[in-house]
């Protein structure tokens, strides 16, 4: 009998720790797009290139589904989404993500900012403020920016 509990205390707790785990990545996905949004929307040009260039990058690195992350932008787009609290989302983020995970949110913003073959100021503006909230170092963003603006 207390094998039998502690085995179900056991698939308890793996239950407990999956929920809590897919929480905190649906999270993180919120987040990760509202500051992508940013930079689709500063320019005040917002494109289904960069919703679906956005779906599909965060797919790639952060296994987010395309389609889960191509319905939030778009109810960002929807919404007339506008952020005020930059600064408290990186916080989350730096706190819940590794340092080369929010690189990877680094280079999805330049990929999204370049996808029009446009370096609208505004834009590029947001990416260097998101990347300071987020911690990143200047000669990782600089090299960020440099190979993705030397892939186009």
């Amino acid at each position: 009998m207390i094998l039998v509990s502690l085995m179900f205390k056991n698939l308890v707790n793996i239950f407990r720790s999956k929920h809590q785990e897919a929480k905190e990545n649906n999270h993180n996905l919120q987040k990760i797009c509202y500051l992508i949004y940013e930079i689709i929307s500063a320019d005040h040009i917002i494109d289904d290139m960069e919703i679906e260039l956005t779906a599909k990058r965060l797919d790639d690195f952060f296994q987010y589904k395309k389609d889960e992350s191509t319905t939030l932008l778009n109810k960002l787009k929807n919404d007339n989404f506008f952020n005020a609290n930059l600064a408290g989302i990186t916080q989350d983020l730096k706190k819940s993500l590794s340092y080369d995970q929010r690189i990877k949110i680094i280079q999805i913003c330049w990929e999204v900012l370049l996808v029009d073959n446009n370096e609208d100021i505004l834009e590029t503006a947001t990416a260097r403020k998101i990347g300071i909230l987020l911690g990143i170092e200047d000669h990782d963003y600089i090299s960020i920016r440099n190979i993705i603006k030397n892939s186009q």
